[in-house]
């Protein structure tokens, strides 16, 4: 078919399973450290590693609240530069916990979370 495009034997798999170890490592320490602003764009680091492997319908769910919670971090980010003291608001956790999960969901969905039940050295043969 003159549509398809050749497919190398060679791809990105672990690294993008690396890079997506570290936004996850990434946003829980942001989520120790009370850090929204981190959090979040840990969170959005991964929502993109993971854009591939959601459903259409996720997609154009997420991407619409994903826009509007940037709005609200990106608001109190501004608001700590004032008070540095200040804490992450309850229901802003909470939404960037509901994210992170859901997160998460996706990656376990796709696989990527826990390892092979079969022997992976099979997988290079």
């Amino acid at each position: 078919m003159e549509d398809e495009r050749e497919q190398s034997e060679f791809n990105l798999a672990l690294r993008t399973l690396d890079r997506l170890n570290y936004y996850f490592w990434e946003a829980s320490f942001k989520k120790q450290s009370h850090d929204a602003h981190g959090w979040f764009y840990a969170l959005l680091q991964c929502f993109d590693e993971l854009i591939n492997d959601m459903k259409t319908a996720e997609k154009q769910q997420k991407i619409p609240y994903i826009k509007a919670l940037a709005d609200r971090v990106n608001a109190l980010s501004g608001q700590r530069q004032h008070n540095p003291a200040s804490s992450i608001p309850r229901d802003l956790f909470w939404e960037l916990r509901e994210l992170e999960w859901w997160l998460r969901q996706v990656a376990e969905e796709a696989g990527l979370l826990k390892k092979m039940k079969e022997d992976p050295t099979k997988a290079f043969r």
